[in-house]
């Protein structure tokens, strides 16, 4: 017996309620919401840092430091708990797509976080 994370969703699985194609989209639609969140907050911070102080400055960057690792961590345990608990049902390739597209997201996601963080203290990468 190996233990399931959400047996809830496993057992639909196996039942047949939910397909495989359900959970892989699930992950899919997380992974690109928290793209777009990190995106609109990085734009903001942008605007905040164009018309504000040096000191302002350095808090906003540290807020959106630790909200963006908040934000990553939190996809990272929804992606692994839904993965798991599909994973009797879900075939290697499937898995594999699902975990191609999530480290994409965080590439996507750390490039966009260190523009932005380059662009708003003035460093050029």
């Amino acid at each position: 017996m190996k233990p399931q994370l959400c047996p809830s969703v496993s057992y639909l699985i196996e039942v047949g309620l939910i397909e495989v194609v359900v959970v892989v989209s699930l992950v899919e639609v997380v992974v690109v919401v928290v793209v777009v969140v990190v995106v609109v907050i990085h734009v903001v911070v942008l605007l905040i840092v164009k018309s504000s102080s040096r000191s302002r400055v350095v808090v906003v960057v540290v807020v959106v430091v630790v909200v963006v690792v908040v934000v990553v961590v939190v996809v990272v345990v929804v992606v692994v708990v839904i993965v798991a608990a599909a994973a009797a049902a879900l075939s290697a390739t499937a898995v594999l797509h699902v975990l191609v597209r999530l480290v994409i997201a965080v590439v996507v996601i750390i490039t966009v976080h260190c523009t932005v963080v380059a662009k708003s203290s003035s460093i050029a990468i």
